[in-house]
This record gives C-alpha cells, structure tokens and sequence, in this order.
C-alpha cells in the first residue's frame, strides 16, 4: 500500500534535508514523497529542487504560485494532497522529523487489517532550544488510554470522545496518516486558514472517521517555533489574532460537524479561546470589548454563564472608571 508523505517548506532547504532524512530512513517499500516548495527564493529554490532530485523512488516538487508570504500551510498541504497517488496520505514539517523508522510500516499494517480504518495518530516529542520541552503531546488521551490498559507501543482503537478529550488538544499532523478517501471527504485543510489549520482538519476528519487508531509511540521530534522569529505561520501573528482565530475555527467546525463529540469540542474550544480574549482585553481597560468577548464565551457554553456573570460584573467595576475618566 503506497503512502505519500507531503512536506510543504519555504526558504528552509537544511530544515528540510532534515526531514527528508526521516523519511528516508522509512522501512516501508513504497512511499511517494511529495514536498511542495511554497514561494522559496530563487536560490532556496534551487536547493530544495536538487535535494528532491538526489533522491530514489517516487518522488515530486510541487511549487506553489509566488508569494511574498507564501500560500500558507494550509494550501501548500493541499496542493500536495492533490498530487498524491497513495491509498494513504502523511505529512511532515520541514522542521521536524520522524525518528521511528517503521512508523509507515506499522501503519501500513494497522490500515490492512482493518478496512473501516480511516486515520491513525500517534506521539511525538517536542523540543525548544535544543531541549526536550515535553514527551507526551496529548497526556490527557494518554490518562485514558492508561485507565483502560491499552499498551505502550501497540496500536489501539480510540473513540471520538478520547480523540477530543481536551479542547485545544489534538495530534500533530507529523504523527497522522489518512486514508484518502477521508481528505477527500473533509475537503482538505481550510484555505482560508493561516493559524491552527491543522486543529480544524483533525477535528473535522474525526468527525468524519469511521474508524481511528493510535499508536502508542513517540514516532516524530517536533520543533516548537521560536516566538521571537518569524519564520513560522504560527508566529507571524499576535495572540489576540490567535485566540480569534480559534473561535473562527470553532465556529466553522459547529457548522460542518454532524457527530456530538465534534461538536462538544468545538464549543469548548470557543468558550476557551472567547474568555482569553475577554480577560485580555479587561487587563487592557477596554471594557466593553471585554463584555462582548465574555458574552460570547457564555453563549458558547450555558453552563458556564453564571460563572461569565460574576466575571462581567467585576470586569464592569474594573474597567468602567477608567473608561469614563477617559
């Protein structure tokens, strides 16, 4: 069974031998490896095609339309979904790597012998600085999974509910291997979308799924972006338009979700990202500003209305003196 693995990059040919390198090192006979060159100078151009073209197998460069920007990750993903040929569809950061040399084949082996299976995850490690910042990406679905007694390093089914346990929470897209049909499905990854495109994807191809696995293996090294750089899609914008842009996430996911735990995540993910942006906004004595963002989180989950009440009442104490002094 073939998988295509997409690497969208731009400007970071060393990064991007990197992860190539994981790829390579892949025990699975047939990968397809797509990376698709996102508007990179001319010079990182050249780099990242003659790396593509050293190497043996199934392998293409996908250039996206120039850009001062870039496309984004989210059609730069697309584009390479589109030109995939495999039954199953991977992706990679061009800053991360994968360092379990049979993840492909393990998977391979768990899509084979279950047909219904639609989309397998599993762990990876993150680091920052050059130390590891953390060694379990999702520990809440690791609680669960533990309750249960479900291995360490086997693959094991999981349900929506623990897929979506923790609203903010998902796999890393370099852990995740798709059926195509599911992408089909999905529509992809939201074009629109320049933050969190991943997170909206994952949710929606829960949703969908008929079937999800984890592997219970730290099969990637993830990168955290430096937030003092800008040369990441997740830090090229400020945290207000992080936090409203989730809320736009979760907004979106309500009106294409059709499953209960989809959609239970996707109003606790905006009730989250709206009481962010109020308690933000009243630390900055912009009052009413603060009011509609705790409206809104209300609005996202009743039951915590009383809560947003008492939060409203003393953000109004706070923040109405100043305004009128203003």
């Amino acid at each position: 069974m073939r998988v295509s693995v997409v690497i969208p990059t731009r400007n970071r040919a060393d990064r991007l031998a990197n992860a190539i390198a994981g790829v390579a090192a892949q025990g699975h006979p047939d990968v397809e490896l797509i990376v698709v060159d996102d508007g990179s100078s001319p010079h990182e151009a050249a780099r990242n095609a003659a790396l593509v073209q050293s190497l043996p197998g199934a392998r293409h460069l996908v250039l996206q339309p120039t850009d001062p920007r870039g496309s984004g990750p989210a059609q730069a993903r697309n584009a390479g979904i589109a030109a995939a040929s495999g039954a199953l569809v991977a992706f990679c950061d061009d800053d991360d790597r994968w360092v379990a040399a049979d993840f492909l084949a393990t998977a391979v082996a768990a899509f084979a012998a279950d047909e219904r299976l639609d989309l397998l995850f599993a762990n990876q490690q993150a680091m920052s600085g050059g130390a590891t910042r953390y060694t379990a990406w999702q520990p809440r679905l690791d609680a669960l999974l533990d309750a249960r007694g479900a291995a360490d390093g086997a693959t094991t089914p999981v349900s929506r509910a623990e897929c979506l346990v923790s609203a903010g929470d998902f796999a890393h897209m370099n852990t995740c291997v798709f059926r195509q049909s599911l992408l089909a499905a999905t529509g992809g990854f939201d074009a629109g979308l320049r933050y969190c495109e991943d997170l909206d994807l994952f949710v929606r191809a829960v949703d969908r799924a008929r079937a999800v696995a984890c592997l219970r293996r730290t099969v990637a090294v993830h990168h955290v972006p430096d937030r003092s750089r800008r040369d990441n899609a997740s830090t090229r914008i400020d945290a207000h338009t992080r936090h409203a842009t989730l809320d736009r996430i979760a907004r979106q996911l309500v009106e294409h979700c059709r499953t209960a735990e989809a959609l239970d995540y996707s109003r606790r993910l905006g009730a989250d990202a709206c009481r962010t942006l109020a308690r933000d906004a009243a630390a900055r004595a912009r009052g009413d500003e603060a009011l509609s963002w705790a409206r809104r989180a209300g609005d996202w989950r009743p039951t915590l209305r009383w809560t947003i009440y008492t939060q409203l009442l003393r953000w109004r104490r706070l923040v109405a003196p100043r305004s009128a002094a203003s």
